[in-house]
């Protein structure tokens, strides 16, 4: 009896043992994430990339496409365009000149029937000379430009044709507080060219005088 017993005693511990083993085992294979996604559908084609997986793949063996379609339209084909009414077009607004600009486009096209501008203008002060080139293929001019000593800043500018290459001098004031001279200073300032001067005649804006020609 006593051997039965413990017979039946290990029997049942073995079991529980067992049964203990594959809650662990069970258990640890549930802590175990593994995540499936799903791959997107295929984003279907509209006809002109369908159209154009084939010209890629069969050109230049290829047809034109049958009938007329509004996503292959041929290049040119205007017969859908309805006429833009002109009151609808707007161009843009032109941009406005300064005085130099002004004075310039005058000198281009009125040159050499021209006038000295009235009185003296900042943007248009009047030129005391120019350098001499060294050759004609030069893309820069030295010319001397007459500005007030009160001038916080000066420089040239250019303006460019066929036969004219029209230079102004400007300045700019210094704050009206203080005191300041109306003395006349003289500078050199350089002005560079979109082009070579290559002959063209340089002219003052301001008087309308010819200073050289290149």
């Amino acid at each position: 009896m006593r051997g039965s017993h413990l017979s039946r005693t290990r029997t049942l511990t073995g079991v529980l043992a067992l049964a203990t083993a594959g809650t662990v085992a069970l258990s640890g294979c549930g802590q175990q994430k593994q995540t499936v996604g799903t791959a997107p559908a295929p984003k279907k084609q509209d006809a002109f990339e369908r159209r154009a997986d084939q010209l890629v793949r069969d050109w230049p063996k290829v047809s034109p496409v049958a009938g007329r379609q509004q996503a292959l339209l041929p290049l040119g084909d205007r017969g859908h365009l309805r006429p833009v009414p002109h009151e609808l077009i707007r161009a843009p607004a032109p941009k406005k000149q300064d005085a130099f600009e002004r004075r310039a486009d005058q000198l281009v096209r009125d040159w050499p029937k021209v006038s000295p501008v009235a009185g003296r203008q900042q943007a248009l002060l009047p030129l005391a000379g120019a350098d001499r080139p060294k050759d004609k293929g030069v893309r820069e001019i030295t010319v001397t430009v007459g500005h007030s000593a009160c001038d916080a800043h000066f420089g040239a500018r250019s303006h460019e044709s066929k036969d004219l290459v029209v230079i102004t001098g400007w300045g700019k004031r210094k704050s009206n507080k203080g005191m300041c001279t109306e003395q006349l200073a003289t500078d050199k300032v350089t002005v560079r060219l979109k082009s070579a001067l290559d002959g063209r005649k340089v002219v003052d804006a301001a008087t309308g005088k010819q200073l050289l020609k290149g």
